[in-house]
């Protein structure tokens, strides 16, 4: 299981969810907030099962590595494990964890509707997503929906146990405090942002001609690039909220903002880095 630290309100919210389990739950918040070990938690908690991953009846519903949504098809293959019988008499025994939901067609998401309509017994469907409006609203008239929050620095200190504070507080400004991000950025996992990190950093302290080598690689890779992209802003935030620098980070805050703004309107990528790269 994941690190996992709540906010004393979302821990609340959650413990009365599993006491009275819904058939459908549905975890909101940004990027970064760990909502989706949020889920395998409170599935391990119906389940009374440490192993999420490995459960055999627990089924994941995730964007594929070479896709941009989840498609139809990939809400298609439930229909096998649902079909299969669970030996269990707990009134929860079979979860159903649909991560970034909000990538999901027109098509999955009333696929999935009809499942939460009408689930098989003792299955309760988890769902993660960015914002609700990113959902059919019949999906969210069906639902029971947490607003998954920040915890406390405080807690987030207390849990990573960092002898370098230093350290911590520059990665806490960094991830505008998700633990989600800030427990990627800390241990150097395989998150885009984590991965992204170390290239953010080198194009705020390099000179022009070094930044422009990096050109190549980020231009093919349009996923780094707009980890690369946020992790700016979110740098850029915590230089102005310090009050040093601000000009500097004023200057990195708006061509990383025309950036994003360029890379979500599908500008061609090399252009976007090209712009990056000379006016940060």
């Amino acid at each position: 299981m994941d690190k996992l630290v709540l906010h004393p309100s979302t821990k609340k919210t959650i413990d009365l969810a599993i006491g009275s389990v819904s058939q459908a739950i549905v975890l909101v918040g940004p990027k970064g907030l760990g909502k989706k070990s949020l889920a395998k938690y409170i599935t391990s908690r119906l389940l009374d099962s440490i192993a999420v991953d490995q459960h055999p009846n627990v089924y994941f519903v995730r964007i594929l590595p070479d896709k941009k949504n989840i498609s139809i098809d990939e809400v298609r293959k439930l229909n096998s494990f649902l079909a299969l019988k669970v030996a269990s008499s707990s009134q929860t025994n079979r979860a159903v964890i649909i991560e970034d939901a909000q990538t999901m067609t027109a098509e999955a998401q009333n696929a999935i509707l009809k499942l939460i309509e009408e689930p098989p017994s003792g299955t309760v469907f988890i769902l993660t997503v960015t914002h609700e409006q990113d959902l059919l609203p019949t999906i969210l008239s069906r639902v029971q929906q947490i607003r998954v929050a920040k915890p406390t620095k405080a807690e987030l200190l207390k849990a990573v146990k960092q002898s370098d504070e230093e350290h911590f507080n520059s990665l806490y400004s960094i991830s505008d405090g998700k633990p989600g991000l800030l427990f990627s950025l800390l241990n150097d996992t395989g998150h885009p942002f984590a991965e992204a990190l170390e290239v953010t950093r080198n194009l705020i302290t390099q000179p022009v001609y070094q930044r422009l080598l990096l050109m190549e690689s980020l231009s093919k890779d349009k996923q780094r690039l707009s980890a690369v992209i946020s992790l700016l802003l979110q740098m850029a935030h915590a230089g102005l909220r310090s009050g040093k620098n601000t000009d500097r980070w004023q200057k990195i805050y708006q061509t990383s903002y025309e950036a994003k703004g360029n890379l979500e309107a599908n500008a061609q990528t090399k252009l976007v880095v090209l712009q990056l790269m000379l006016n940060l």
